[in-house]
């Protein structure tokens, strides 16, 4: 015997009860079933979270930028503004209105400068009068264009909106860039994502507890069976039912025929390729009264009765289930059986 077998019997229970540890939830159907059910709709569940949080983020996102380039639109064509650059401090008139639409608007910075880049609004004012930081002016002061970009600036990195301010002949003097931080938008993404994940984490929740109710109810019809344990049940009763000498016929509600082993066969003068499962009763054995049996509910035994040309003794049996004839039956959908054995008095019915 090697080292890793069991030695002793001690040692055998010991051996055996690791292993039960071990494969426990192997052979737990309940288990299985909870398990596979709740990850599975978990994994839906965070696959389609995530997809909608990612979209929910880029449309704050979208919404900011396009709040930024509506701000600095309006700060654009204002009068006053356009007017200020025609004076020799425009920062004079500028700044102070800069100022309010930022508060107003709860923007980061509000920043006017002139062609050349050279601010003369900002939110820190030692800053007026230095070039705009960023580099990304050019396709307003040059294009003429209004546009959103996301760039890294002196205040840093903000989702800045683009505006250029012409003048009354058309020329381009100047623009407008208004900005919302990044660490705002990510507040902002942060907060409506955590509803979205606090709906997630209650759906998985409720999915697990879901598949819980399900492995219970899923115990409850296999009668509290493993599969394994199933599996060898069926293997038993198909030796049984063949090893008998008794034929045994098994019928549904419908009375069509559900069950039929190798003794009723031979009774029936059927070979084993005649299909018989399905098949109405009464047309396999117009007499067999099973059909009368399950509307009665009653058991019949030792009744006698012609097959073919063969005197029998037949026991007719319903099945119950909670007080009621039901098609449950282990591994079929049997309500009534009959035992056929051969007669030794016979007497025609």
């Amino acid at each position: 015997m090697s080292a890793s077998r069991p030695r002793t019997l001690a040692d055998l229970q010991r051996w055996r009860r690791t292993r039960a540890r071990r494969s426990w939830y192997k052979r737990s159907f309940r288990l299985q079933v909870m398990l596979l059910v709740g990850f599975l709709l978990a994994g839906m569940l965070l696959a389609q979270g995530t997809y909608l949080n990612h979209r929910k983020a880029e449309i704050i996102s979208q919404q900011m930028g396009e709040r930024a380039l509506a701000v600095a639109k309006t700060v654009a064509s204002m009068p006053q503004i356009i007017n200020a650059f025609a004076i020799p401090d425009p920062s004079f008139i500028i700044q102070p209105l800069a100022e309010r639409v930022r508060h107003e608007t709860g923007a980061r910075y509000v920043v006017v400068g002139n062609a050349r880049s050279i601010r003369y609004s900002h939110p820190l004012p030692e800053r007026i009068g230095q070039p705009m930081v960023g580099g990304d002016n050019d396709q307003a002061l040059i294009h003429g264009q209004f546009y959103v970009s996301e760039a890294t600036g002196s205040l840093g990195t903000a989702i800045r909106g683009k505006a250029p301010i012409w003048d009354e002949e058309g020329n381009i003097i100047g623009l407008v860039s208004v900005g919302f931080m990044m660490d705002r938008v990510a507040m902002d993404v942060a907060r409506y994502n955590s509803f979205g994940w606090a709906l997630v984490a209650l759906m998985i929740c409720l999915g697990f507890a879901g598949a819980y109710w399900l492995s219970q109810h899923l115990k409850k019809v296999i009668l509290g069976l493993e599969p394994y344990e199933i599996a060898r049940l069926a293997m038993e009763k198909e030796a049984i039912l063949q090893s008998i000498h008794e034929g045994i016929l098994a019928v549904n509600r419908e009375g069509h025929i559900t069950l039929v082993n190798q003794q009723a066969r031979r009774f029936l003068n059927l070979d084993d390729e005649h299909v018989l499962l399905g098949q109405p009763i009464r047309e396999i054995v117009p007499n067999s009264r099973l059909l009368e049996v399950l509307r009665r509910g009653e058991q019949e035994f030792d009744q006698e009765m012609w097959l073919g040309d063969h005197p029998v003794v037949v026991n007719r049996v319903p099945i119950l289930h909670e007080g009621e004839i039901e098609g449950r039956w282990p591994l079929s959908a049997a309500v009534a059986r009959s035992w056929i054995s051969p007669s030794v008095n016979p007497s025609q019915p």
